[in-house]
């Protein structure tokens, strides 16, 4: 407000809101030519139907909420390209404990076509991170819609099934002609039927990252399948059966990334992405092995399954697999090792990422890295174990069993 030349040079934007936030600094409080400052600026914004009075009685109150103070900031820094916010709870008003924050109406009034009046329209505002604790898509969904923005992470977002007065119909006109080419959303549950509207609206998907997992789902230490109703979804899927036509995909689609933090059986949900080889332009995927592979009886994989779904523009490959499925995969593999140049002429690196549960399974991973050296593609193999809390942590084993080969080929086999 005071310098806007210096506030034009902001380029980046971070900040937190809720309770106990920044208890450790002392609270703001406002001098007399703040007050004025504050009243003065908020006037000359000139915004149609605006209680700019009552705003600016709200910034100089001491006990003011902390999000409002940074929406304030925003009006004034017309070149922020990114933005990082930690969402948290806002404080009751007029017995409404779940208001939108201030930050968030903004982006709603400018992508509704609001007269701002000299409020800067974030035309230069290109990335954006919320990691979610309150917030639901319907509420995010201007961000999707700004003109400007490329990038969107949602950190921590639960969404279940679409419920009456959140219809499909509704979430399509909310998200309807995004421009966003990347959408990350981690650490998250979106249940397949809302995603897959959020993604159909978009209409240039270039980047698309999707970590599921259940750390949002413990609410009061209740198990959290019984409170999300997980427990109660028979033959549970978290992906869509393979249709060619699933709207989760484009052709404009580059890097798909799908981690699956939900299952730890994940030989139960084989095949559900094998539509993926249609994809022209997929050049780089990172997938647990059980989506790839084609499940032909209960307990038999069509051996080419895995090569064959893949894309033939694929460049980089990374799969996640749970030790004790090898034995399900271990023929895949074998095939894929030396017939990968029939269905993906253009792979150079392959990275594979060992989820170590304690079963003492094993496959030989040497034997596989060294069929596709020679044929120049690199292969890269990290082991992760769980630890007490049940989360992986990894590692890279350099160690081999086998030394009578050169230690050029473990540079090969293990490095980045």
């Amino acid at each position: 407000m005071s310098n806007p030349d210096l506030a034009s040079l902001v380029k980046s934007i971070s900040f937190k809101y809720g309770p106990n936030v920044h208890a450790e600094r002392p609270s703001y409080v406002p001098s007399i030519p703040d007050k004025q400052l504050i009243k003065d600026s908020l006037k000359k914004l000139g915004i149609t139907d605006f209680d700019w009075k009552q705003w600016a009685s709200d910034c100089n109150d001491r006990n003011v909420e902390q999000e409002q103070l940074y929406a304030t900031i925003l009006l004034y820094t017309p070149n922020v390209a990114k933005l990082e916010i930690d969402d948290g709870a806002l404080s009751a008003v007029e017995g409404k404990s779940n208001k939108l924050p201030w930050w968030l109406v903004h982006f709603r009034q400018f992508v509704n076509g609001r007269n701002f009046g000299r409020v800067q329209r974030f035309q230069h505002l290109r990335s954006i991170r919320v990691d979610v604790q309150y917030l639901k898509l319907r509420h995010l969904a201007p961000l999707f819609r700004l003109r400007s923005m490329r990038k969107v992470t949602l950190i921590g977002l639960v969404e279940w099934a679409h419920t009456e007065g959140d219809s499909k119909e509704a979430l399509q006109r909310l998200f309807r002609a995004s421009v966003i080419d990347e959408l990350h959303v981690e650490k998250s549950f979106v249940h397949d039927s809302v995603l897959d509207v959020v993604i159909s609206c978009i209409t240039h998907l270039r980047v698309f990252q999707y970590w599921s997992s259940r750390d949002q789902f413990m609410v009061n230490h209740r198990n959290s399948d019984d409170y999300w109703g997980l427990s109660d979804q028979a033959g549970y899927r978290p992906y869509n059966d393979t249709d060619p036509s699933n709207s989760w995909f484009s052709s404009w689609l580059e890097t798909f990334s799908w981690r699956d933090d939900l299952h730890t059986e994940d030989r139960l949900y084989l095949g559900a992405l094998g539509f993926l080889s249609g994809f022209s332009k997929l050049a780089h995927l990172e997938l647990p092995m059980a989506v790839l592979a084609q499940q032909t009886q209960a307990t038999s994989i069509a051996v080419e399954s895995i090569a064959a779904n893949l894309p033939q523009s694929v460049q980089s490959l990374t799969i996640h697999i749970i030790q004790d499925a090898y034995i399900f995969y271990q023929k895949c593999l074998d095939y894929m090792a030396v017939r990968f140049y029939d269905y993906t002429p253009s792979l150079q690196h392959i990275k594979v990422i060992q989820c170590n549960n304690g079963a003492s399974l094993s496959y030989d991973w040497q034997g596989f890295g060294r069929k596709l050296l020679d044929q120049g593609v690199a292969f890269e193999l990290i082991r992760s174990e769980a630890d007490s809390d049940g989360d992986w942590t990894p590692y890279i084993n350099n160690n081999s069993s086998d030394e009578s080969d050169s230690s050029g080929y473990e540079e090969s086999l293990y490095s980045d």
